[in-house]
C-alpha cells in the first residue's frame, strides 16, 4: 500500500533527523559546559563580541578554560585563567568548508586550528539554529529538516536543550 510506504518512509526521516539533531546537541553541550562564562556572546560582525542576551540570535561563540601556555593547569604563569581560541557554532553562512551548502548545514568552527566541522547537513535554512540566554544557561534550538523529494514528504523536527555554563 502507497500510504503505508509513505508513512514508512515518513518516520524513518523523523528518526534520522531526531537522531542527528540529538547527537549535534549532545557535542555543542559537551564543549559550551566547558567555556568560561563571560565569553559566551555572539559575533558583533566586526571581529569582536556581544554578550548572548535573551534575544535569539543564530550564532553563538565562546572559548573554554585551557591549559594554553603547557604548564599542566588552567591558570597562566601570569595568574590569569587560560582561554582557548574562538569557538563558534552557527550555520555555514560563508561555505567556510567549501562544500556548497550555507543555511542548511550547522558548523563547528574553531580558530586554533582552522578546522571545520559539520554537525549536521538538515537545518531548516530560515532559521534552523538559534541561541537565546535562559535563567538556566543558553537555549540551543534546532529545526531539523528534510524537503521529501521525490514522493517522500517534507520533514520538520524541532529540538532544543539547555545548556549551564559552569565555569
Amino acid at each position: 500500500n502507497g500510504s503505508m510506504t509513505r508513512s514508512s518512509v515518513q518516520q524513518e526521516t523523523i528518526t534520522m533527523l531526531r537522531d542527528e539533531g540529538r547527537i549535534s546537541l549532545q557535542y555543542m553541550t559537551r564543549l559550551l559546559r566547558m567555556a568560561q562564562s563571560g565569553t559566551v556572546g555572539t559575533d558583533d560582525g566586526e571581529g569582536g563580541s556581544n554578550a548572548l542576551g535573551t534575544q535569539a540570535v543564530r550564532q553563538i561563540q565562546f572559548q573554554i578554560v585551557s591549559d594554553v601556555d603547557g604548564n599542566g593547569t588552567t591558570i597562566n604563569e601570569d595568574f590569569t585563567v587560560g582561554l582557548s581560541p574562538l569557538i563558534q557554532f552557527s550555520p555555514d553562512f560563508n561555505d567556510a568548508n567549501g562544500d556548497g551548502f550555507t543555511f542548511t548545514q550547522l558548523v563547528h568552527l574553531d580558530a586554533d586550528d582552522n578546522v571545520v566541522r559539520v554537525l549536521t547537513n538538515h537545518l531548516n535554512p530560515t532559521g534552523g539554529f538559534a541561541c537565546i540566554r535562559t535563567a538556566g544557561g543558553v537555549q540551543f534550538s534546532l529545526v531539523m529538516f528534510d524537503d521529501g523529494k521525490g514522493s517522500r514528504p517534507a520533514v520538520t523536527k524541532r529540538l532544543d536543550q539547555v545548556v549551564s555554563v559552569r565555569n
